[in-house]
């Protein structure tokens, strides 16, 4: 097994041993959500709890970086918890010019499904239990 040291927000950092099961990094190829990135990551611990790990990243300065991590005991408990992330809490109106609301919401519709894409790809490979 390998040690692992996670950053949280407004946490210390989350030090354990245990292996990376699944992973998906949003990527922004056609830069319709500007550059904000999600990093989601699934551990399981040598005591074989789950840590869930989302890092979302954006290149605007009054959108701070976060990052979510809870600890929890069963692949249901990982479905549960990345049910109720929201991936666009982050997204800063003023970061749109002139508080161009359909743009913002566009943006946001765009992280909504690109995360929901990469949840499901993350408990696609939980659920057949084949880790990365």
């Amino acid at each position: 097994m390998e040690t692992f040291t996670i950053e949280r927000t407004a946490l210390p950092e989350l030090t354990f041993s245990g292996q990376l099961l699944a992973e998906s990094i949003g990527e922004d190829t056609n830069s319709q959500s500007q550059g904000r990135i999600h990093e989601l990551r699934v551990y399981e611990t040598d005591d074989h709890q789950y840590i869930v790990s989302c890092h979302f990243r954006s290149p605007f300065e009054s959108e701070l970086s976060d990052s979510f991590v809870e600890v929890v005991d069963t692949v249901d408990e990982v479905e549960a918890t990345l049910s109720l992330y929201d991936a666009t809490e982050r997204v800063d109106a003023a970061a749109f010019a002139n508080g161009d609301a359909s743009r913002k919401q566009s943006v946001c519709t765009v992280l909504r499904e690109r995360f929901d894409r990469q949840v499901l790809q993350v408990l696609a490979v939980l659920n057949a239990k084949e880790p990365v």
